[in-house]
């Protein structure tokens, strides 16, 4: 088996599970279960359950997780990206990767909300099973820098 076989199993929605042993390597294909939920993690895969505050000129990154049922990571269908989308526009840019599993959060502007939200098909096969999370983000005003005084013309009292 290659390895090409490997990532074409995973692909296919099937859990690959490898096991050492001393005179074999033996490998498992479990088929997933179906997602059921979708989770939002930040930079250290914790799943984001509050809003998130975003700096001026900072940026973050988002990873997609699908789940199923007792919370073991589950397939979604590989035939369509997930989809990410910003309302209101205006605060913060998205630049999602290639496959959709993860996105590029980036400060634009101090809005008060927004909300991220990240669409996939949960359904494996011909159906379509739509699946979404949303993400509330606040854009934070810039620190002040410095302190300019205007000195207005002068005018009679």
């Amino acid at each position: 088996m290659s390895f090409r076989d490997l990532v074409q199993a995973a692909l296919l929605g099937l859990e690959v599970v490898v096991t050492w042993r001393r005179d074999a390597v033996v490998i498992h294909f479990n088929k997933r279960a179906p997602a059921v939920r979708l989770l939002v993690l930040d930079e250290n895969d914790k799943e984001i359950t509050t809003m998130v505050i975003l700096n001026a000129d900072k940026k973050r990154v988002f990873t997609l997780k699908s789940v199923d049922t007792k919370e073991r990571p589950a397939a979604i269908d590989t035939s369509s990206v997930p989809v990410w989308a910003v309302v209101p526009e205006g605060g913060l840019s998205l630049f999602p990767a290639a496959d959709g599993m993860t996105c590029e959060v980036v400060w634009l502007s101090a809005l008060a909300t927004q909300d991220v939200t990240v669409e996939a098909d949960g359904d494996t096969g011909s159906g379509v099973k739509r699946l979404s999370r949303t993400v509330a983000v606040q854009t934070m005003a810039p620190d002040a820098a410095t302190l300019n005084v205007e000195i207005g013309d002068e005018v009679d009292a």
